[in-house]
């Protein structure tokens, strides 16, 4: 009998794609989605897998201690690997963990570690530079290399279909496109994606009208969207950076955890996704892991784009610290 196995990733074009590499290895696996907010909760639920694949969800500063002992419990009955590229505190390491395997390293996309982890046939180059060119991080040396090796002029409209498809795409989709890539499908291949990617066009309007209609200063160079529709506070949050003299874009959106999900004692919460503008110097991850963890909420990221969630209470009174750390800084 086959190893029992579950792919854990993240929802966006990088942890889809990862996840894509991943179960060209181990194709009977199982994929679930999470968010690296949450992941260390959903940790505690898993059990009967003999591997599990842990894909683009960064450990942050308030869960090391939760996910340090999260993992070490899971490894006593299923093998870990541990593939990502966000910023970890110090003495999160492969040991700490108890991982059977792990690659981590920033600056490069978690699409191209596993494909250097696991090692796939020439024929899923493809899927590694899609996630690449999703998150921004197609600019390494190995995946400039597949970049010319496809084509820029190939390779960016099929990544950019994808992005855009999956922006709006339930979980279920999700793990179909997982599938079809896996089976060496290209993005404008894939049947239903040219209807998901023509909604996604459609709720990108709708995103951009709101922002343009919404946003708010929180400080000088600050600008914060909120009730972000569809839940796009990435994009809200890129959309402010655009405008004039802007270093920070906020993007916020209210959620509350159906009473069906593992999620049910959950408070309801802000979601939120910051973004810097590219001639700022600002570290978002620290600046939202400070901040988040005073008011009983979780944040992380990288530096030039981090997120997180606030309890929806304490919310402003965490815009007021944010605006006091970077006024610290001057910054705002």
């Amino acid at each position: 009998m086959p190893p029992k196995v579950l792919i854990l990733t993240h929802g966006d074009t990088d942890g889809v794609c990862a996840a894509a590499i991943a179960k060209a290895s181990y194709p009977e696996a199982e994929i679930e989605f999470a968010t690296p907010s949450d992941f260390v909760l959903k940790l505690d639920s898993l059990s009967g897998y003999d591997r599990i694949i842990i894909l683009d969800l960064g450990i942050n500063y308030a869960q090391k201690a939760e996910a340090m002992a999260a993992f070490q419990k899971l490894s006593k009955t299923s093998s870990i690997i541990y593939i990502d590229h966000h910023l970890k505190p110090p003495g999160v390491t492969e040991k700490s963990l108890a991982c059977s395997g792990m690659m981590h390293k920033a600056n490069a996309s978690t699409s191209e570690l596993a494909w250097r982890f696991f090692k796939p046939s020439p024929s899923h180059d493809f899927i590694a530079v899609l996630g690449a060119i999703g998150d921004y991080q197609e600019y390494t040396p190995r995946m400039r290399k597949l970049v010319e090796k496809y084509g820029g002029r190939n390779v960016y409209p099929e990544a950019i279909f994808l992005d855009w498809a999956l922006a709006v795409s339930e979980d279920s989709f999700k793990r179909e496109v997982v599938e079809e890539l896996v089976k060496g499908r290209w993005p404008l291949n894939i049947f239903t994606l040219e209807e998901r990617a023509a909604k996604a066009v459609k709720r990108r309007r709708e995103v951009e009208k709101h922002v343009q209609e919404k946003a708010e200063k929180i400080c000088k160079h600050v600008m914060l969207v909120r009730d972000v529709p569809f839940e796009a506070t990435g994009l809200a949050a890129h959309l402010l950076t655009k405008r004039d003299n802007i270093d920070v874009g906020i993007g916020a959106s209210t959620v509350t955890p159906p009473r069906w999900s593992f999620f049910f004692q959950e408070k309801p919460y802000v979601r939120l996704s910051m973004r810097r503008h590219i001639r700022s110097d600002i570290n978002l991850a620290s600046l939202i892991e400070k901040c988040a963890s005073k008011f009983g909420g979780a944040g992380g990221g990288h530096e030039e784009a981090a997120g997180g969630k606030i309890p929806i209470d304490r919310f402003d009174e965490f815009l007021k610290e944010l605006k006091r750390a970077l006024a610290r800084e001057k910054k705002c």
